[in-house]
């Protein structure tokens, strides 16, 4: 997988736990979506870095 394709995973994943978080299955979803965005976020500055 290349790093805009594991971004891009990334933010789905992101966006699933988001919607089941926001119905109250877990509060530990929160963590995990917090967790998966700083991941995000790393990989899309190593992507910025690589392209530069």
């Amino acid at each position: 997988m290349t790093l805009p394709e594991i971004a891009e995973t990334l933010e789905g994943a992101i966006r699933i736990i988001d919607d089941e978080a926001g119905e109250g299955k877990s509060p530990r979803l929160t963590v995990i979506s917090v967790a998966l965005g700083r991941c995000l976020e790393e990989i899309e500055r190593m992507w910025d870095e690589e392209s530069a």
